[in-house]
C-alpha cells in the first residue's frame, strides 16, 4: 500500500454510503475484508461530493453550448477527465423521470446529473490519493465514476450487484480490460466440467418445477395461459423489461432506454409484417398485490413499468402485433411455443436462461450480465447490427450451443458468494439476524434496521462472516 493512502498516522478507507442499515453491514464488511489484506486497521471515510473545479465548469458550459445535453446519444457519450461520465449520469436521468416523454424535465435532469457527475469525477480524483480502497454502491449510476477514477487509480473496491454479491476488484498490472461498471460485474467466459455440468442440470430440474426459486419473483402471482391464444400465428415473441430502474446496467449498444429499444422494436416488426406477441415482464404486476396507493405509486418501479407498457401497447397494437396483459410462467409459457418456428427477442432478460435451455433461437443485445465470449444468442452490438438480424430469415439464425448455456447457469446459480450460493451477503445476514428474508420493495430496509439495533452482537458477528465471503476478481 502506497503511504500516501495515509492521512496524519491513519489509513482510510472510503464509503459512498453512511453505514446505516443494510450498508452498515457491507461497508464495514468491505473495510474489514481490506484490513486483513494490507495487515492494517483503517479509518471509514464517509465520501461527499465536493463542488467541481474551473476546468470542469468551463466543459459544462462548453458542451451545453456544443448541444451535447440535447439527444439521448450525444448526452452518453459525455467524457470529462477520461472517464465516461455520460454512461453513468444517463441511467440516473431515466430512474427519475416517472411516466412520459417529459421533454422540459428530462433537459433540467440532465443538466443536473451531469454537473454532478463533474462534482464525482473531481472528488475521485482528489480523494483517490488518500484512501487505500473503497466500497462504493450502485455502480450503474453515478458512483460507478468513483468505480473508473479508482481502478485508473489501482485501488481496491468493493460494491455489490446482480448478477454478482459482495465483489472486490482490482485490476491486474497491463490489464487490457475497460474500466466500466459491466466490465465487472460480468459473468465469465470459464470452461466447466462434466462434474459441473450434472450439477447444472439439477440446479435446472429445480428451477423449472419451483416458480418460488427465483427470491424477486415469489411475490408474483401467475395466470393460467389463456387457451385462445393460437401461438401458431405468431412468428416471434418478444420479452419487455424494466424501463426504469437500472438502464445501461451491461453497457450500452446505441438504445439508451429499454423503452428505445422496444419501440424501435416494434416499430421495425410492424414496418416488416412480422408478427409478433409481446410477453409482459411479471413484475410489471406486482404493484397490484402490493396494493400501492394513488400518493405513493408513482415512486412504485413495477407501477411506472406498466403504465409504459399499457402506453407504448396503446400505439402499437395492431393486427399483426398482440400485447399480452397477464404475468405467466415462464417455463410454461415456452412449452406452449415451437423451438423450430418461433424466434425469441430480449435485450438481455434472465428469461434468456430458459429459451436456450430448451433450444430456441434467441436476439438479444451483447449489452448483457455475460461476456460476449459465452455465445449463446444471435447477439448485437449496435443498432444496425440489430436491424440486419431482425431481418434475418428463421433457417440462418444459430441455435443456442448447449456448452455454453451451462457455462452460463454453472456461472448465476452455483457462484458461491452470488444470489444463490451460501456466501450471498443477504442470505448470510438472514440467517445470522433471523430475517425470513428482505422486501425488495422496502428499500429503507426497515426491519433490517430494528434487528441491527436491537441485536449488536449479531450486527458484529454478521460483519465478521460477510468480510469472510467476498468474491475476489481481478482481470
Amino acid at each position: 500500500m502506497n503511504e500516501k493512502n495515509k492521512v496524519g498516522t491513519e489509513v482510510i478507507f472510503g464509503s459512498t454510503r453512511e453505514p446505516k442499515a443494510i450498508y452498515k453491514l457491507l461497508a464495514n464488511a468491505s473495510k474489514k475484508n481490506i484490513e486483513k489484506k494490507i495487515k492494517k486497521k483503517t479509518k471509514l471515510h464517509i465520501i461527499k461530493k465536493k463542488f467541481p473545479t474551473l476546468n470542469f465548469l468551463i466543459f459544462f458550459v462548453y458542451s451545453i453550448l456544443l448541444g451535447k445535453i440535447f439527444s439521448s446519444k450525444n448526452f452518453i457519450s459525455l467524457k470529462y477527465r477520461g472517464c465516461n461520465i455520460g454512461r453513468y449520469a444517463h441511467p440516473t436521468v431515466v430512474r427519475e423521470i416517472e411516466t412520459g416523454n417529459k421533454s422540459f424535465l428530462i433537459i433540467y435532469l440532465r443538466l443536473k446529473y451531469f454537473f454532478l457527475a463533474g462534482s464525482v469525477t473531481d472528488t475521485a480524483y482528489s480523494l483517490s490519493n488518500n484512501i487505500c480502497g473503497a466500497y462504493v454502491d450502485h455502480g450503474v449510476y453515478l458512483n460507478g465514476i468513483y468505480m473508473e477514477v479508482f481502478l485508473k487509480k489501482n485501488l481496491r473496491i468493493y460494491s455489490n450487484g446482480y448478477p454478482k454479491g459482495l465483489f472486490t476488484f482490482k485490476l491486474k498490472k497491463n490489464s487490457k480490460i475497460g474500466f466500466e461498471y459491466e466490465n465487472l460485474v460480468k459473468i465469465g467466459n470459464n470452461k466447466i466440467s462434466l462434474k459441473q455440468k450434472n450439477k447444472v442440470k439439477k440446479i435446472i430440474k429445480k428451477k423449472i418445477t419451483d416458480p418460488n426459486f427465483i427470491p424477486w419473483m415469489k411475490i408474483v402471482k401467475y395466470k393460467k395461459i389463456d387457451k385462445e391464444i393460437n401461438f401458431d400465428d405468431f412468428e416471434y415473441i418478444l420479452y419487455p423489461q424494466s424501463f426504469t430502474d437500472a438502464q445501461l446496467n451491461y453497457g450500452y449498444d446505441g438504445y439508451a432506454s429499454i423503452n428505445d429499444w422496444l419501440v424501435d422494436t416494434l416499430r421495425i416488426l410492424r414496418n416488416s409484417n412480422k408478427k409478433v406477441l409481446v410477453k409482459p415482464h411479471p413484475n410489471f404486476y406486482d404493484h397490484f398485490l402490493l396494493k400501492v396507493n394513488k400518493k405513493t405509486r408513482e415512486n412504485n418501479i413495477s407501477y411506472r413499468d406498466y403504465i409504459k407498457y399499457r402506453a407504448i401497447k396503446r400505439e402499437f397494437n395492431c393486427k399483426n402485433i398482440k400485447f399480452l396483459e397477464l404475468p405467466y410462467s415462464n417455463i410454461k409459457f415456452l412449452k406452449k411455443l415451437n423451438k423450430n418456428k418461433h424466434i425469441i427477442i430480449t435485450h438481455h432478460s434472465s428469461a434468456i436462461l430458459e429459451t436456450s435451455f430448451f433450444g430456441f433461437k434467441c436476439i438479444s443485445s451483447s449489452a448483457c450480465f455475460w461476456n460476449k465470449k459465452i455465445s449463446i444468442t444471435n447477439d448485437w452490438d449496435n443498432i444496425e447490427q440489430y436491424k440486419k438480424i431482425l431481418n434475418t430469415k428463421f433457417k440462418k439464425l444459430k441455435y443456442p450451443n448447449k456448452e455454453n448455456v451451462y457455462k452460463l447457469f454453472y456461472g448465476l446459480y452455483y457462484n458461491h458468494f452470488g444470489p444463490y450460493g451460501d456466501g450471498y451477503y443477504i442470505k448470510i445476514l438472514t440467517k445470522l439476524l433471523n430475517l425470513n428474508e428482505l422486501d425488495k420493495y422496502d428499500t429503507s430496509y426497515k426491519k433490517l434496521n430494528e434487528k441491527i439495533l436491537k441485536l449488536p452482537s449479531k450486527t458484529l458477528r454478521t460483519i465478521d462472516k460477510i468480510s469472510n465471503n467476498i468474491e475476489e476478481i481481478v482481470l
